[in-house]
């Protein structure tokens, strides 16, 4: 058997909320390690590994194990392979041996997704398509978990079969981002968190594999001592310092060997990073004034004013982060600059300052940053992705701007009053048939706008409401957006029901109304009932509320087995006999539902 480990970001599970990976807000006990400086303040931990198998030609069978921790209670193993007739089947810790006919007995999942991209996920398949099979299997005990694999007929060439295993073991593990600003010769972290539960875990064996240009250029042993790149022994973060020796992109590989139990864990993580000479630097902190552009004796606009030292030409994005009280604005100008010393500008309107601001208030501005431009070559007028720009230098400000005292231009839309919903039953029938929301608008000139707003119950987002109207050349104007009761009803999601994200969009004037977007939320409707909806009356089992019982329901509701109301993953719409729930008495029923002619193989 030829069995080899190899790590990446897990990206490939869907739909199995109860394996969602950890997002611990902050690193939890690892914040006060120096290292984070380098990252985002909160960290994805996950307890993932991938195995490959290679079949040798002539090969039909093969195996892979996976250890599972005591903490575990739920296995989820993705397998992918261009091989599309894979027999397989998995002897759990227990002694219990799974296949795709038994799984559903155990209280597993078994499903096949033939013939799929997989140049996307990043697997060493050296193929451009692969067969997914999917398992999901219950666990009673720690040990070792085997999936056994039959090919109907030997393999004709050197061929992989990839394992992902995730699980929801409290053992986790996560790549701390290596810092955006790395340049050949000069020394950067490459640095990871384990935890155990919500605690550092301490004593793991951890190395890093960096790979550029399609090949191994060091490896390094991370240990967590309290030396060199790591700054607190024994606070769960495992450090090491590495020299990118030229320019170019290096993907780091890390994997991490727990003893827990008595049995070796396994767990993967893998982050990316640029060694780059900067292309661009900002020269200075610039200046921030408050304009009359239109010198009507108003300010109608606050702008940064710096200057940059471009080594490279080229297209370039400079952005401006600013914060005030619990509000964040950001401000972005792109440029085409060539090799010089050149002054770069950064601009916020007083439309923006009210409405996503505070106003004529006080601001800090938390930073500067600039991006270098790494897409085609279109024309600047034609927009850009943010996905296309690197961050080449980011400066911490801190500097306070305080606009009080001054006067603002009024935006072309204004919220007065106060905002409400209202709702109809014009049939007569007992079922309301929308919910509106409505709302007071000043309007500077006579526009038509489209007007939207999104449909929350909690953190659930129902619907979005809208409507399209013509405003009056100045004047209040009160407009109402209509919310379909069928997408309130099917839902059987009760109220109180909030507005959030008002967006406004003027027919000749277009963005000039964006500015309302962020406002909210505006008003909550009290309690209501779903029942009182159109299209509550849909069959329970019909859960995606397309008219039908379908295999679709069949799979939604399986997937969603063990959580309870509660849970953040929790959709009532999957807990069919409505016990606050999902459990296998939701996927009874929904499978009974199902008409005689339909068959959901796997499922």
């Amino acid at each position: 058997m030829n069995e080899s480990t190899t790590g990446f970001h897990a990206s490939s599970l869907v739909g199995y909320s109860a394996l969602a990976p950890l997002v611990v807000a902050a690193v939890c006990a690892l914040a006060s390690h120096s290292v984070l400086a380098q990252a985002d303040k909160s960290l994805l931990l996950q307890s993932t590994e991938v195995k490959v198998h290679r079949m040798a030609p002539g090969q039909t069978v093969g195996e892979l194990r996976f250890a599972v921790d005591p903490g575990t209670t739920r296995l989820s193993l993705e397998v992918l392979s261009p091989l599309n007739g894979l027999v397989q089947s998995v002897v759990t810790p227990s002694g219990a041996v799974l296949t795709p006919q038994t799984a559903d007995a155990f209280g597993g999942l078994f499903l096949l997704i033939p013939q799929v991209a997989a140049g996307s996920g990043a697997l060493p398949l050296g193929s451009t398509n692969a067969t997914v099979y999917r398992w999901m299997i219950p666990v009673a005990k720690a040990g070792w978990a085997t999936l056994r694999f039959v090919n109907p007929a030997p393999v004709s060439a050197d061929t992989p079969v990839v394992v992902q295993a995730m699980s929801d073991s409290p053992i986790r593990f996560g790549a701390i981002p290596v810092a955006a600003s790395s340049r050949p010769g000069q020394a950067v972290a490459l640095a990871v968190a384990v935890v155990s539960g919500s605690q550092a875990l301490a004593g793991a064996s951890v190395r890093a594999d960096v790979v550029a240009g399609g090949k191994v250029e060091a490896s390094l042993t991370l240990r967590d001592d309290g030396s060199n790149a790591d700054a607190v022994a024994g606070d769960g973060i495992y450090s090491a310092l590495y020299v990118p020796p030229s320019e170019g992109r290096r993907t780091v590989a890390y994997t991490a060997n727990i003893a827990s139990a008595g049995i070796l864990l396994t767990r993967q993580a893998s982050d990316a990073f640029e060694a780059a000479t900067p292309a661009a630097r900002l020269s200075n902190t610039g200046q921030w004034q408050m304009l009359d552009t239109n010198g009507d004796g108003r300010r109608d606009q606050l702008r940064w004013t710096g200057q940059v030292e471009v080594a490279k030409a080229g297209r370039y994005l400079v952005s401006a982060l600013m914060r005030s009280g619990d509000r964040w604005l950001v401000a972005n100008s792109e440029f085409k600059w060539d090799a010089g010393v050149t002054s770069a500008a950064v601009s916020i309107p007083s439309t923006r300052l009210e409405n996503e601001g505070v106003g004529a208030g006080r601001y800090v501005v938390e930073s500067i940053s600039l991006s270098r431009y790494f897409g085609p070559d279109v024309p600047l007028t034609s927009g850009f992705s943010p996905r296309s720009y690197q961050q080449t230098q980011r400066l911490e400000s801190g500097a306070v701007i305080d606009l009080t005292g001054n006067e603002f231009d009024r935006p072309p839309l204004r919220l007065t009053g106060q905002s409400s919903f209202v709702g109809s039953d014009r049939t007569q029938t007992g079922l309301w048939e929308f919910l509106a929301f409505e709302l007071e608008i000043e309007s500077k000139r006579a526009e038509v706008y489209t007007a939207s707003v999104a449909l929350y119950s909690g953190s659930r987002r129902i619907t979005s409401c809208s409507a399209r109207q013509k405003f009056q050349p100045t004047g209040v104007s009160r407009i109402r957006m209509l919310c379909t009761g069928r997408d309130i009803g099917s839902q059987r999601i009760d109220g109180p029901f909030t507005a959030k994200g008002l967006w406004m969009y003027g027919q000749t004037s277009g963005p000039d109304a964006l500015n309302l977007s962020v406002s909210g939320p505006f008003a909550v409707s009290g309690p209501l009932r779903a029942a009182d909806f159109v299209g509550s009356d849909r069959r329970p089992e019909d859960v995606d509320g397309d008219g039908h019982v379908s295999c679709n329901d069949l799979v939604r509701v399986k997937l969603d087995i063990g959580l309870r109301l509660g849970d953040m993953a929790y959709d009532p719409r999957h807990d069919v006999d409505g016990d606050r729930a999902v459990t296998a008495a939701d996927v009874a029923a929904v499978r009974a539902a199902l008409p005689a002619s339909q068959t959901c193989p796997g499922i």
